[in-house]
């Protein structure tokens, strides 16, 4: 089987066959796809921790997005080490690995990224034009979400269609996660590019006690 298969069988979550690609490929996870990610980053985004396990043996050594995403600050610190320039890279497909490790909710990578200047503020190479925070608040990571304010991140940035993180937390309920936003500065009641509140958002979720409050705010 060639190792441009290994795509397929992630998405198709066929571990057995994966594991037999790997008997005969070791590296197979290091194998890039035509968007230039690796087998290993695609199954870190499809949460297939199983599949995980089996390519990454073979994948070492990690680039700074494949760490970020599995929270390996050490493999973060050699990269920025060897290239300071390394913290702000966008990825294939165009993250930098804050905005990574903000979405995979793992702290200390994202703390050792700002601490070697990770702009709080990047905006991601693709069409959802996020900022790391916007990633953080799509994972649901509340803490993260606080580590970021207290660097200095905005709350009110927005992505395309003007959508907050706040837009973001009101839609998923996650009522904790509103709380630390609007107590960081986030605005009630900013409307998106077709003038939904987080409010509306959250109502349209069904989740209409968290849009009464916002509206009462």
């Amino acid at each position: 089987m060639a190792s441009t298969d290994i795509f397929d069988l992630i998405a198709q979550g066929d571990v057995e066959s994966i594991r037999t690609v790997v008997a005969d490929i070791p590296g197979v996870g290091r194998s890039m796809n035509a968007q230039g990610m690796s087998a290993l980053m695609m199954a870190l985004y499809h949460r297939r921790q199983d599949i995980v396990a089996l390519l990454r043996p073979g994948a070492e050594p990690l680039n700074i997005h494949e760490a970020a995403a599995l929270g390996d600050v050490s493999a973060i610190l050699r990269a920025v080490e060897a290239n300071t320039d390394a913290v702000n890279r966008m990825s294939a497909d165009g993250f930098t690995p804050l905005h990574i490790a903000c979405y995979f909710g793992n702290h200390d990578a994202a703390l050792a990224c700002l601490n070697h200047g990770a702009d709080l503020h990047a905006v991601s190479a693709n069409p959802s034009r996020l900022c790391p925070i916007h990633s953080a608040a799509a994972g649901g990571h509340r803490e993260i979400i606080q580590l970021l304010l207290r660097n200095g991140a905005d709350p009110n940035c927005v992505q395309h269609g003007g959508w907050t993180a706040l837009h973001s937390a009101a839609g998923h309920g996650h009522v904790e996660m509103v709380r630390t936003l609007l107590d960081g500065g986030a605005h009630a009641h900013q409307a998106s590019d077709d003038g939904k509140t987080p409010a509306d958002m959250a109502r349209e979720r069904s989740h209409g006690q968290l849009a009464g409050w916002l509206e009462e705010l």
